[in-house]
């Protein structure tokens, strides 16, 4: 993106995970899981792109 345009506002982050700019009506809900309604694997190129993720989800 050529980001030519300035945002007409710049929310103040405290920390890489601080969600104060979102309503509480959405960040006190319980996340659910929502896999994809078909199961699909990805392609080597695909895999690639994930090379360096690292997050593998809890199932319990």
């Amino acid at each position: 993106l050529a980001k030519k345009v300035k945002p007409p506002f710049l929310p103040k982050i405290k920390e890489s995970v601080d969600v104060s700019n979102f309503d509480s009506e959405f960040t006190s809900l319980q996340p659910i899981l929502s896999p994809p309604p078909v199961s699909c694997s990805l392609s080597p190129e695909q895999q690639e792109a994930f090379a360096d993720f690292d997050f593998s989800a809890l199932h319990g």
